[in-house]
């Protein structure tokens, strides 16, 4: 493994990461602002569902680049998934218009945006498909059982295990994206991949029991 490969694979994740954190840093700023605020809440395509739902065609798009190699495409599409992930609920709370439907669009369209791409790694080879299918386990049973839930008067709500295997989920992804670019070997160390994978099948089944009652 050369060092330059590794470096320019380092590198490359650090940048795409803090152009996604400069980006949300941004807008959550701007967002203080009433003009701001009120441009947001005038606007229908801007709002905080319509924000979810725009990670449809974003997931769709995203496998096809990534089945493709396409880095800087599929870095791109990954980067606005995932500012649209932080953005629907910061508009939500600035524009006072969290809603019963968002609080279930928002994680369903998370799921939609990074499960196609990560059954194009697994066909490739890059990941395992049994913690794959765990994951995809987990994210189905949690969405399947929400309106269950709500029907018998429990309010579903969103957790910190969810939300940290999101957060991982995207993590690993930007790194599946680089490491053609860069020409690594996988897995680029040892256990990387396959431990990230196993920590992420593990929050996703945590975060469905934590969901349940008591």
């Amino acid at each position: 493994m050369e060092k330059s490969a590794v470096l320019v694979f380092a590198l490359s994740v650090a940048g795409f990461w803090t152009a996604v954190g400069v980006v949300v840093i941004a807008v959550n700023h701007a967002l203080v602002s009433t003009r701001v605020a009120a441009f947001f809440r005038e606007t229908v395509w801007l709002s905080p569902n319509a924000l979810s739902v725009a990670r449809l065609p974003m997931g769709l798009a995203l496998a096809w680049t990534v089945s493709e190699q396409w880095t800087f495409a599929g870095l791109l599409l990954l980067g606005c998934g995932i500012v649209s992930d932080v953005l629907d609920g910061l508009v939500a709370r600035a524009t006072d218009r969290v809603s019963e439907t968002g609080k279930w669009l928002d994680p369903f369209m998370d799921k939609i945006l990074y499960l196609p791409p990560l059954f194009v790694f697994a066909a490739s080879g890059m990941i395992d498909w049994t913690l794959l299918a765990i994951l995809a386990f987990a994210d189905i049973a949690g969405t399947l059982a929400r309106p269950i839930l709500r029907d018998h008067g429990i309010r579903s709500k969103a957790t910190n295990w969810g939300k940290a295997k999101t957060g991982l989920v995207f993590f690993l992804m930007s790194i599946l994206i680089i490491i053609p670019e860069t020409r690594l070997e996988i897995p680029v160390f040892p256990m990387m991949i396959p431990v990230m994978q196993a920590i992420i099948a593990g929050l996703s089944l945590v975060s469905v029991v934590s969901k349940l009652p008591r």
